[in-house]
C-alpha cells in the first residue's frame, strides 16, 4: 500500500532495489568504494527513469563531475572530495529534473526542494488524494465491523479463563509462548538499522521520485544574459533628470576610486612587487591577514558598484563612455590588487610554510580574477547580473571539484617538514592533518626532530603544545592508533587507497 504513494511500478521497483543496495553498501561503514559504486546504480536507475533528462549537456557535464569526485574520494578520501561529491550531485539531480536549467544556483534549489516535498506529501497525501479518502472510509467501516465480535470475544475470555483454571493456565502458557517469541523477535531487529533504511527511503525518493516541481525553472525563464534596454515615456522628465545625476554620480565616484586603487596598487608594487620590504611598525602576519582580508573586501564591493552603475539603461546612454572606460580601469586596477595578494600570500607562505585558509587564498584568486574578467564583458557587451552569477557559479563549481585531485593534507605535510626557512614547524597544525598524512611524518620523523629541537630551547616564544619531540611523537602514535581502532570493524565497502596505504604502514609502524 505505502509504494503506491509513488504510482509508478518501474520507479517502485528500482527505488527497493536501491534500498537494499543502499543498506548493505553502507550501514556501519566509512564513505569509500561503496560511493562510487552505488552512484553508478543510482545514475543508471535514473537513465531508465529520466532519459531525455541526459541529452542536456549541463546533465552529462555535472554527471561526469559527479562520478570525477567519487573516484578522487576512493583515491583520496579527503574532507573536501566528500563535501565536492556531495554537492556535485546536488547539483546534478536539479540538473536532472530540470534539465532546461542553467543556474547552479537554481539547479541546487530544485534539487532541495525535491528531497523536501517528499515528506510533506507523504503527510498530506490522505487528505490530497479522493482514492485514498475512499479507502480510507472503507478501512473504517472494516474496522467498526471487526470491533465489535472481538469485544465480545475477549469478554467470554475472561470469563472462561476465570471459571476454569486449566483453562487459564494453557492460556497463560501460550500468551508467555508468544511473548517469548516477539521478543526473540525484536532482539533481531535494531532499531538503528530501521531508522537507516527510512532515511534511505528519504534520500532514494529524492533521488529517484521526481516531483512536478518547476518554479525555479519559470523564475530562470525569466532572466536573460543580456540587459535590454528599456526607453522610458517621454513626458517622464522626472527620471530623465535622475537618470543623468546617477551617471553623474558614478563618474565622480569612479573617478575618486581609480585615483585611490592607483596610489595603493603603486605602493603594493613598490613594497611587494619589486623589492619585499614589511613597513616600519608591521609584522608579516598584519601585512597578510588584516591587509588580505580588508582587500578582499574591497574586491567585491567593487564589483557590486560596478553591477549597480551598470544594471539598466546606463549601459545604452550615448554619453556613457567615459564611465565605461573609468569602469574597466577599476576593474583592471583589481585585478593588480589581486596579483598583490597573491605575492603577499606567497611571501607569508615563505615564511610560515602551508595551511588550509592559505591554500584557500589561491583558489579565492583564481576565482576572483575570473570573476573580474567576466566583469569586464558584462561592461563592454551589456550583460546581466544573472550572466555573472551562472558563469562563476560553474567556473567555482569546476575549480573546486579540480582541485580534489590533490591530497592537500599529504602535500602540506610534505611541504611543511621540507620547508627549509622560516619559524618553527608548527606541530599542533601537523597532528590536526588527515592521519593519511602520518605515514610521511613517520617516515621523516628524524627531520621533524631536528625542526623541534632547532627551536626547543626558546620555550618562552614557542605557541604550540607539543614543542617538545617526545611529546609530539607520543601524541602521533596515539592518534594514529586510533585511527586505526576507528577502522578496524570495515569492510571492503568502505575501502578507499589512501586510507588502506595509511593502516597498512601505520599498523606496521605501532608493532614496531
Amino acid at each position: 500500500m505505502f509504494l503506491k504513494f509513488f504510482n509508478n511500478n518501474r520507479s517502485n521497483i528500482l527505488l527497493l532495489i536501491a534500498l537494499l543496495v543502499y543498506n548493505s553498501l553502507f550501514f556501519s561503514e566509512r564513505f569509500g568504494l561503496n560511493i562510487l559504486l552505488f552512484l553508478l546504480l543510482v545514475f543508471s536507475f535514473q537513465y531508465l527513469l529520466f532519459k531525455e533528462s541526459f541529452k542536456s549537456r549541463n546533465v552529462l557535464i555535472s554527471v561526469a563531475l559527479t562520478v570525477f569526485t567519487a573516484v578522487m574520494l576512493v583515491w583520496h578520501n579527503s574532507l573536501l572530495s566528500k563535501w565536492m561529491f556531495f554537492i556535485s550531485y546536488a547539483i546534478t539531480l536539479g540538473f536532472i529534473i530540470q534539465p532546461g536549467l542553467r543556474f547552479i544556483g537554481y539547479s541546487l534549489l530544485t534539487s532541495i526542494s525535491n528531497f523536501v516535498k517528499f515528506p510533506v506529501e507523504l503527510l498530506t497525501w490522505e487528505k490530497s488524494s479522493s482514492k485514498a479518502a475512499k479507502r480510507g472510509l472503507k478501512f473504517s467501516k472494516v474496522w467498526l465491523v471487526s470491533i465489535f465480535p472481538i469485544l465480545i470475544g475477549v469478554v467470554f475470555f475472561m470469563i472462561y479463563r476465570i471459571s476454569n483454571p486449566i483453562f487459564a493456565e494453557v492460556t497463560d502458557t501460550f500468551w508467555k509462548e508468544i511473548g517469548i517469541k516477539i521478543s526473540e523477535l525484536l532482539k533481531h531487529i535494531s532499531v538503528l538499522r530501521m531508522l537507516f533504511v527510512l532515511l534511505g527511503l528519504f534520500l532514494l525518493s529524492g533521488m529517484l521520485i521526481h516531483r512536478n516541481y518547476s518554479l525555479f525553472a519559470h523564475e530562470e525563464a525569466l532572466l536573460a544574459d543580456s540587459i535590454t534596454r528599456k526607453r522610458s515615456k517621454p513626458w517622464s522628465a522626472y527620471f530623465s533628470i535622475a537618470f543623468k545625476n546617477e551617471y553623474w554620480s558614478g563618474l565622480i565616484l569612479l573617478i575618486i576610486m581609480n585615483l585611490m586603487l592607483l596610489v595603493l596598487n603603486t605602493i603594493d608594487i613598490k613594497y611587494l612587487w619589486i623589492n619585499f620590504e614589511i613597513p616600519k611598525g608591521l609584522s608579516l602576519s598584519e601585512l597578510v591577514h588584516q591587509g588580505t582580508e580588508w582587500l578582499i573586501v574591497s574586491v567585491f564591493l567593487s564589483m557590486i558598484v560596478v553591477i549597480y552603475l551598470f544594471r539598466a539603461n546606463q549601459n545604452f546612454y550615448s554619453k556613457s563612455k567615459w564611465l565605461k572606460i573609468l569602469a574597466i580601469a577599476w576593474m583592471l586596477q583589481n585585478m593588480v590588487l589581486t596579483i598583490s595578494l597573491w605575492i603577499r600570500n606567497n611571501n607569508y607562505i615563505s615564511w610560515h610554510a602551508l595551511a588550509y585558509k592559505r591554500l584557500g587564498v589561491y583558489v579565492f584568486i583564481a576565482l576572483t580574477i575570473f570573476g573580474l574578467i567576466t566583469m569586464l564583458i558584462k561592461i563592454h557587451h551589456s550583460k546581466s547580473l544573472f550572466y555573472l552569477l551562472r558563469m562563476n557559479a560553474w567556473a567555482a563549481y569546476l575549480v573546486l571539484c579540480g582541485v580534489c585531485i590533490v591530497n592537500w593534507d599529504i602535500y602540506i605535510a610534505k611541504y611543511n617538514v621540507e620547508f627549509k626557512s622560516g619559524a618553527q614547524l608548527d606541530t599542533d597544525f601537523l597532528l590536526k592533518l588527515s592521519p593519511k598524512a602520518y605515514p610521511y611524518i613517520f617516515e621523516n620523523i628524524d627531520r621533524v626532530e631536528q625542526l623541534i629541537k632547532a627551536h626547543e630551547l626558546n620555550v618562552e616564544n614557542i605557541p604550540y603544545t607539543y614543542y617538545n619531540f617526545q611529546q609530539f611523537k607520543y601524541e602521533l602514535t596515539r592518534l594514529s592508533q586510533i585511527y586505526i581502532a576507528g577502522n578496524s570493524e570495515t569492510t571492503w565497502r568502505s575501502y578507499s587507497v589512501a586510507d588502506d596505504c595509511a593502516l597498512q604502514y601505520l599498523k606496521d609502524k605501532i608493532k614496531e
